[in-house]
C-alpha cells in the first residue's frame, strides 16, 4: 500500500508559503492549496457543480490544520478529524443521501482513512474515514480512496473502478489534488484534470460533486 505521508511534509517546506511564527516555531499555510481551492470555487460556480468546501470547518484562526485534527504529520487527519470531515460534508450533501442512491467517493489518502484505516483492511482499523460517516438506511457508500493518488490517477480509477462498479453510483464525491501540488505538477494540470472527472461523471449519468483540498500545518 502506497502512501503520500513521508514525503508530504518535505515537500511543503519547499513550496511557496505564508510564516505564521509561534515563539521558535512557524508553521505553514501551503499556498498551491489555496489557490486551487479559489479556483475551484469559481469553476463550480460557473459549471453548476455543487462544492463541499470543508477547508474552514477544519482550520484554526491562522488558516492552518486545527491541531484537534492532527494526526501528528501536519497532513492527514486523525480519528476526530476524519469525524469532522466526514460530518460536514454529510450535512452538506444530506438532500441526495436518499434511500437507493449509490455514491462514490474517489480520492487519496483523505478519502481512504490513511493512517489508521486502509480500504480493504477495515479489522484493526484505528477509526473510520469520512465516507463511514455519509452511511444512512438504503443508501450505498463505497469508498474509492488510495494513498498516494494523484488527479491522473485518479481518472484511471475512474474508469477502472468507479464507472464499472454495479449497482452503479448516481454520486461521485472527488476530493483530490494534494499529492499533485506536493509533487510540483504545474497547477492547471490539476484542474484540466478534475475537469476531466467532473466531465466523465456527467457522461456517465453521475453527479459530481467536488470537494477543496484540506488545511494543513507544518512546523
Amino acid at each position: 500500500m502506497r502512501s503520500d505521508a513521508t514525503s508530504g511534509a518535505d515537500l511543503l517546506k519547499r513550496k511557496n508559503r505564508k510564516i505564521f511564527s509561534y515563539g521558535l516555531q512557524s508553521s505553514f499555510v501551503f499556498e498551491p492549496f489555496l489557490e486551487l481551492n479559489e479556483w475551484l470555487k469559481g469553476y463550480c460556480l460557473k459549471n453548476r457543480i455543487q462544492l463541499v468546501d470543508a477547508y474552514p470547518a477544519l482550520a484554526d484562526h491562522e488558516g492552518l490544520l486545527d491541531g484537534r485534527y492532527d494526526s501528528g504529520d501536519g497532513v492527514h487527519l486523525n480519528g476526530e478529524g476524519y469525524m469532522a470531515f466526514g460530518r460536514f460534508v454529510a450535512s452538506e450533501v444530506s438532500d441526495l443521501l436518499q434511500p437507493g442512491t449509490v455514491v462514490a467517493c474517489l480520492g487519496d489518502s483523505l478519502t481512504e482513512g490513511y493512517p489508521g484505516h486502509f480500504v480493504g483492511e477495515e479489522e484493526g482499523a484505528q477509526w473510520m474515514p469520512y465516507p463511514f460517516y455519509l452511511e444512512r438506511e438504503g443508501v450505498t457508500i463505497l469508498n474509492f480512496g488510495r494513498s498516494g493518488d494523484t488527479t491522473f490517477e485518479l481518472i484511471r480509477r475512474f474508469h477502472s473502478q468507479v464507472r464499472v462498479h454495479e449497482p452503479a453510483p448516481d454520486i461521485c464525491i472527488v476530493h483530490g489534488g494534494a499529492n499533485d501540488l506536493f509533487c510540483d505538477i504545474p497547477i492547471d494540470r490539476v484542474e484540466g484534470n478534475l475537469i476531466d472527472i467532473y466531465k466523465c461523471c456527467r457522461r456517465h449519468k453521475m453527479t459530481p460533486i467536488a470537494a477543496t483540498l484540506l488545511p494543513v500545518m507544518i512546523r
